[in-house]
């Protein structure tokens, strides 16, 4: 219940500092201290327990012997580097959430206008409770694309975007997606003459490309793996293909965010906008293409929410180039109400994942703080996670 409570308070926050347009230090002092909360949090999520288990389980710098779980030799690095220092998984976690927030943290404080509306999208958005408090790789990964794509790609120093992206892909290898994104400044021009006319052709053959995934893509990974087997990392995300999973609620939440985003850029003031700020609303709406292409398989659909995390200073600079109050505020609670929504469902999900599968019972009412200072709760909650006989994974 404190993630929602914290989530309304920001919003108030957030509205007034928007109103007003000034105190920025009073904005980064409320900024500060809600981020502290979350950065000693310990956070207990779906895959939290397989985290703590790649961790006591780590035999040396390349990981463990056999697991897919190791694959990712950024993240191999990070355990083996605190497994050596402390041999405590909290202090990895600990240095996990200091990687995502200060990346987060400096990008924001660099490009967004409104930082605690920044800071809203990054608690209910799925930010928070999906990556940043459970799929640590992906989080790692995200921030870093995150900072290199408004560090970067508006000086257009596209060999430091590139390195970055491979260091993600270190933590995640569907970074690699994110490999031609540089490529879309070539259609900033159209965009700017025809951008409605674009992202309906462009979503369009999105659809039309997504039957052919959907027919054919399970065939291909049975191609590979018939030969290759299961046993090389590089086939881990083919598996993928397995779950064949529609969701409807998906498909409409993202022709949600893709009008919402192509509405405020209508009415958004562009007359000192450059060719990057286009170069935003492209990626974005590539996000949403990418999501409609793999809409039949529910995991492979996240590769749109790697995207997205550009939302956290897309969104803000949209709302505040608004052109009056009224239509600012208005754009606000929309983007409030939605993200609510998605925030509270997070929550609910979570809650009961976690309560069916780890030693810990966990309700929206009773949704825990635990920090990573808090050992023993920590230690009690993962006691179940080895088998003493065998050793083997949960």
């Amino acid at each position: 219940m404190y993630v929602l409570i914290l989530y309304v308070l920001l919003a108030v926050c957030a509205v007034q500092m928007i109103l007003s347009e000034e105190n920025r230090r009073a904005e980064w002092i409320i900024y500060g201290i809600i981020a502290m909360i979350f950065l000693l949090r310990f956070s207990i999520g779906q895959d939290t327990e397989g985290y703590y288990w790649m961790f006591g389980m780590l035999d040396g710098p390349t990981g463990i012997s056999g697991s897919h779980m190791m694959r990712n030799f950024g993240y191999t690095f990070l355990n083996y580097l605190v497994k050596v220092l402390t041999g405590q998984f909290r202090w990895l976690v600990l240095l996990s959430n200091l990687i995502i927030l200060g990346l987060c943290t400096y990008t924001v404080y660099r490009h967004s206008k409104s930082p605690l509306f920044s800071l809203l999208l990054f608690v209910g958005s799925g930010m928070l409770e999906v990556y940043y408090g459970s799929g640590i790789k992906q989080g790692i990964a995200m921030a870093i694309y995150f900072f290199a794509f408004y560090e970067f790609l508006p000086k257009k120093k596209y060999l430091w975007y590139e390195i970055c992206i491979l260091l993600a892909a270190g933590f995640q290898e569907v970074s690699l997606i994110l490999v031609p994104v540089p490529l879309l400044y070539k259609l900033v021009n159209h965009f700017k003459k025809h951008p409605y006319r674009m992202t309906i052709i462009i979503s369009a053959i999105a659809w039309i490309l997504a039957w052919g995934v959907n027919q054919y893509a399970s065939l291909f990974e049975y191609m590979i793996t018939m030969h290759t087997g299961y046993a090389p990392t590089w086939t881990h995300l083919l598996a993928y293909l397995h779950r064949r999973s529609f969701s409807y609620a998906g498909v409409a939440m993202e022709l949600v965010f893709l009008i919402g985003v192509m509405l405020l850029y209508h009415f958004a003031e562009k007359k000192d906008w450059d060719d990057f700020r286009y170069l935003e609303i492209l990626t974005f709406n590539a996000s949403c293409v990418i999501y409609y292409l793999f809409a039949g398989y529910s995991i492979m659909s996240r590769t749109s929410d790697f995207i997205q995390i550009i939302m956290l200073v897309l969104i803000p600079n949209l709302v505040c180039a608004l052109p009056d109050r009224e239509k600012q505020l208005l754009a606000f609670g929309a983007v409030f109400a939605v993200n609510f929504v998605l925030l509270y469902t997070d929550l609910s999900v979570k809650c009961r994942q976690v309560s069916a599968n780890q030693n810990v019972e966990m309700t929206m009412e009773k949704y825990p703080y635990i920090s990573v200072f808090n050992r023993q709760t920590i230690e009690d909650i993962y006691a179940h996670t080895f088998d003493e006989d065998d050793g083997t994974e949960p």
